[in-house]
């Protein structure tokens, strides 16, 4: 573990024990997903996609949800902003891999004085739930449901897909992180096919969904073609920041973009077991 880098949770998923150094020393596991990060990506472009809000605002174009950010925000632009969304969601600044986001009812502030009062002066961000397209909704109802595009710009300045993966939650959460309970699967750059089972924090692959039943292998992710083609145009918006893991909704709304990610988890990476480390590094 120690000399390739690998965290408890990669040496579970990738299976480290049951093969040779040749086949751990593909892959991008945590401490090598971290110097990637410091290689490709420069400091400010890291602080820029660390910051939530600077991050909404740089990407204004790309984010389909309303959203306001109480810090900056007084008590009628929130109640305002409550009145004209039924469903919500509070993101701490801080909160990172599905902690710290809470979806409510609007109606649960409306009805609370106190409780809306709290929003006021909050380091959170405050948005309009965004709603999956019926096609990925049906896997998880309860959660908002994604997928994981990770783009790297190569030394000629091209974009290029490395990895992507369809998130879901498992039928109780409402995020769809792997790390809050969530589960992942594969899905093929070309047909955005899914080719795996789905995945979960433990290591523990699944055929169907637990809680919806429905098979993995096989699914299309509907429009495909163009969430590649705005990967693609995302990664081009900052290209000081050349390793990135995009968030993308299928949504009613269209295609909403939730956050990228740098750097983007390993575990997502390398959710086919196909060692991406040296295609990465020979783009640098």
């Amino acid at each position: 573990m120690i000399k390739f880098g690998a965290s408890d949770e990669n040496y579970e998923q990738l299976h480290f024990w049951e093969h040779d150094d040749e086949y751990k020393n593909s892959f991008i596991t945590w401490r090598r997903n971290m110097a990637i990060m410091y290689k490709f990506c420069t400091p400010a472009s890291k602080d820029l996609f660390l910051d939530k809000v600077v991050w909404n605002k740089r990407f204004a174009k790309y984010v389909k949800r309303g959203w306001i950010y109480c810090k900056e925000s007084d008590l009628d632009s929130i109640r305002s902003f409550l009145m004209a969304h039924s469903d919500v969601v509070v993101k701490r600044i801080d909160g990172a891999c599905g902690v710290g986001v809470d979806k409510y009812k609007a109606a649960d502030f409306l009805s609370d004085s106190e409780k809306l009062q709290s929003l006021v002066g909050a380091d959170s961000i405050l948005e309009e739930a965004a709603v999956n397209i019926e096609a990925l909704r049906k896997f998880s109802p309860s959660s908002l449901n994604t997928l994981r595009v990770v783009t790297c710009i190569d030394s000629y300045g091209v974009p290029k897909i490395i990895a992507a993966a369809f998130r879901m939650g498992n039928g109780i959460s409402h995020t769809d992180n792997i790390v809050t309970g969530g589960i992942a699967c594969y899905v093929d750059l070309d047909s955005g096919k899914i080719v795996t089972d789905g995945l979960n924090v433990e290591g523990k692959f699944f055929e169907y969904h637990p809680y919806s039943h429905l098979k993995f292998k096989g699914f299309t992710i509907p429009c495909w073609k163009e969430a590649r083609s705005l990967a693609l145009e995302l990664a081009l918006e900052v290209p000081e920041a050349r390793f990135v893991g995009w968030d993308i909704v299928l949504s009613e709304k269209g295609m909403d973009v939730l956050e990228g990610n740098i750097p983007p988890g390993e575990e997502l990476t390398e959710l086919d077991m196909n060692g991406k480390y040296h295609k990465v590094m020979a783009m640098y």
